[in-house]
């Protein structure tokens, strides 16, 4: 069974990704830096955060200040598919971002599950605070973001949510 792993930054998406990986899924081409906050990595796919942060560009966003409605062009749509055509097997991603543009990947992914992470607002906004810096009212204000997208996603399908705490 392949695998979109969702979640919120610092919501323990890595840490479910990983575990996958360690149970045989195929993670592609993935993000190996390492920090004291995250000593295995983010473990990104590295292919779909590029292509996830051209999308976000062009919207004029970022992970940050993300935009809800995503409009994409045709040279997003040629790297999506042909990234899509590259997986096989039993296979899984992750990318926080993917909350802002799997509506757009959808179509161009195969078959496929989602099961989620989420964290408590105020742990996630201490955890941002100790990465970024970012303040406890802009964290939150992201977190409800984020989250608000999970729970409509989820409404439309039901999929496994864990929660990291």
């Amino acid at each position: 069974m392949s695998l979109i792993v969702l979640g919120m930054h610092r919501s323990g998406t890595s840490l479910l990704i990983g575990l996958l990986g360690q149970f045989g899924h195929d993670l592609g081409e993935i993000s190996k830096t390492t920090s004291p906050l995250k000593p295995t990595g983010t473990q990104e796919n590295l292919q779909v955060r590029k292509i996830n942060n051209l999308l976000l560009n062009y919207n004029n966003s970022s992970w940050d200040n993300p935009d809800k409605v995503m409009k994409t062009n045709s040279d997003i749509e040629k790297r999506m598919t042909s990234f899509a055509d590259s997986l096989n097997g039993k296979w899984a991603i992750k990318d926080p971002r993917l909350l802002f543009s799997y509506h757009i990947w959808e179509k161009y992914l195969p078959k496929h599950n989602i099961i989620a992470t989420i964290r408590h607002p105020l742990l996630v906004a201490q955890s941002l605070k100790t990465k970024n810096g970012m303040e406890k009212e802009a964290a939150l204000k992201l977190w409800f973001e984020y989250n608000f997208i999970l729970l409509e996603m989820w409404k439309k399908k039901p999929f496994p949510i864990i929660n990291f705490d």
